[in-house]
């Protein structure tokens, strides 16, 4: 049912944009009719937000947001404001650019913290916690998603926080995604089991974040690929419940990455572009779950700074790549690409990818007689875990350990 509204609500607001282009209203900064001009950025931003994420529907609004974004205004016009910052920051994320995203949620936050409105303040932690795991720096992104979860009474307004997924839900998320990446494992799986079991209670849009993001990556992290494949077939269930294009995407994605695995490649996988995805944030979870999608784009936005929480995998898979590579300075371009995985995953706090980067360098130097380095470095790292111990990276090192 709630679904069905959602539609309703969006197809009404693209009816409304109409109403108001008919009659004229222009898009450009500076429009006389500054009330219209509020109106129509308002209804696409809404659009954005349900829709995909806020970004086709943001787009020719781009220079007017930055306007209304950035102009100081009273405190009477704080929605308009929070809008239009909250807007600039879904199509940074829609763009896959993380670091100007983060400026944008550091402006959200301040401007709901100099207003005094608790609502506004909520709804920019929210965002902030998403923002911060999305850059690495995942252990303030937990202190503000136990924040926000301290605060799940309350109920937040649509022109405040159009997305149709509860906090409760979405920060529980960060905080399993941010477990695993801080090497503990199970933990992050209970997490994610946890706002699964939320997410059925508020929204179908809502489970398929929770999967998508939360328990599908933690499963294939982790090596589970029983309950990877027992995510998947719980997203084909969704699926026919999906009134946007956005989730479906993933979901088809993650139904081919599960066929990968098991050698069941679809038959389409053999064609050119198949490991091709457009979307960035679905490209950044593909590109640390197998190597054929580890595209040109993903290791730009790796090497720009636009994206951190995945850079160190990124970074290890093209290490070992360049590995394998028999040219003339492929190993040593291999050895400092693993390097500098390690020392990324250090400053981002995210033993896990430190553990695999670890690992992937300790067994690089064993094949070159560097016994002692190889154990020197691998064995505190994984001295440091305290769970997970099943998992596929765990078991990877624990071996490696025993032959050095």
């Amino acid at each position: 049912r709630e679904m069905v509204l959602i539609d309703e609500f969006t197809h009404r607001a693209e009816r409304a944009v109409k109403a108001l282009e008919a009659r004229g209203v222009a898009i450009e900064a500076g429009e006389a009719d500054a009330v219209q001009n509020s109106r129509r950025m308002r209804l696409n931003y809404l659009i954005g937000c349900l829709g995909t994420g806020g970004g086709p529907a943001l787009l020719d609004l781009a220079p007017q947001l930055v306007s209304a974004a950035t102009t100081p205004t009273d405190t009477s016009d704080l929605v308009h404001r929070f809008t239009a910052l909250n807007s600039m920051w879904s199509l940074s994320v829609w763009r896959g650019d993380f670091h100007t995203a983060a400026t944008w949620a550091t402006r959200l936050e301040a401007l709901g913290t100099s207003t005094g409105d608790a609502v506004a303040r909520h709804v920019a932690s929210r965002i902030q916690a998403q923002t911060l795991h999305f850059i690495g720096r995942h252990a303030d992104a937990s202190e503000h998603a136990q924040r926000v979860l301290g605060e799940a009474w309350r109920t937040i307004p649509l022109i405040y926080n159009p997305s149709p997924v509860a906090p409760r839900v979405s920060m529980r998320v960060v905080l399993a995604r941010v477990s695993w990446m801080q090497g503990f494992p199970e933990r992050a799986a209970a997490m994610a089991r946890d706002a699964m079991e939320h997410a059925r209670t508020d929204s179908p849009i809502s489970l398929c974040q929770a999967i998508c993001m939360g328990a599908f990556m933690v499963a294939m992290w982790s090596g589970d690929h029983r309950w990877s494949a027992e995510l998947s077939a719980a997203l084909d269930d969704i699926e026919g419940q999906l009134g946007f294009d956005h989730w479906r995407r993933w979901i088809r994605r993650f139904r081919d990455v599960v066929a990968l695995q098991s050698d069941a490649a679809p038959a389409a996988a053999a064609e050119p572009g198949f490991f091709i995805e457009a979307e960035t944030l679905l490209s950044d979870q593909l590109a640390t779950l197998d190597d054929r999608w580890l595209s040109a784009a993903c290791v730009a936005r790796v090497e720009s700074g636009a994206v951190g929480w995945c850079a160190p995998e990124v970074l290890r898979r093209l290490g070992v790549r360049a590995l394998g590579d028999s040219s003339s300075g492929g190993a040593a371009r291999g050895e400092a690409l693993l390097l500098r995985s390690l020392a990324l995953a250090r400053q981002h706090q995210a033993a896990s990818w430190e553990l695999r980067s670890a690992t992937s360098l300790a067994r690089h130097w064993r094949t070159r007689e560097r016994t002692r380095e190889a154990c020197a470095l691998l064995e505190p790292i994984f001295s440091r875990f305290t769970e997970g111990f099943a998992t596929a990276d765990l078991r990877a090192a624990s071996v490696l350990l025993e032959t050095l």
